[in-house]
């Protein structure tokens, strides 16, 4: 049998268990909630990051909505035409070698409708579009 000061030391031993046992519960908890709070913190970013890019690309996207329609608008209809002509000539706005010219006039050279679109308020002016009248080929059927 055991003696009291046996039992008393053995129940000292499971106290002294549990209690460390209690101790290393409140690490991990602390541990856990730690890492909670730094996710969360991560999520708040990524949010407002993903939320700052959203309206960035909104504004972007109004923005090239403007200028697409204002470009549109000022070309009225003018395109990029494949330039027919075998000699080398200039682009009127960049002077880089052109590959196309103005559907209009047909005289003008352009490299790209970035270039054609940036030259046209000066090209409109002498672009003849009143003798002429532009078609349309739909090529889709």
């Amino acid at each position: 049998m055991q003696t009291t000061e046996q039992s008393i030391q053995r129940i000292d031993q499971m106290s002294l268990k549990l209690y460390r046992l209690a101790q290393n519960i409140r690490k991990e908890v602390e541990a856990v909630k730690l890492k909670w709070r730094r996710e969360k913190e991560e999520l708040k970013k990524v949010s407002f990051i993903e939320n700052g890019y959203q309206k960035v690309q909104v504004s972007l996207d109004q923005v090239v909505s403007e200028n697409l329609n204002n470009s549109n608008s000022d070309v009225g209809g003018v395109s990029l035409q494949p330039s027919s002509d075998v000699n080398s000539k200039k682009c009127a706005n960049c002077n880089r070698e052109a590959f196309a010219e103005c559907s209009m006039c047909r005289q003008t050279p352009y490299c790209s409708t970035f270039c054609q679109r940036k030259d046209w308020t000066t090209h409109q002016v002498e672009c003849v579009r009143s003798d002429q009248i532009m078609l349309i080929v739909d090529t889709t059927q």
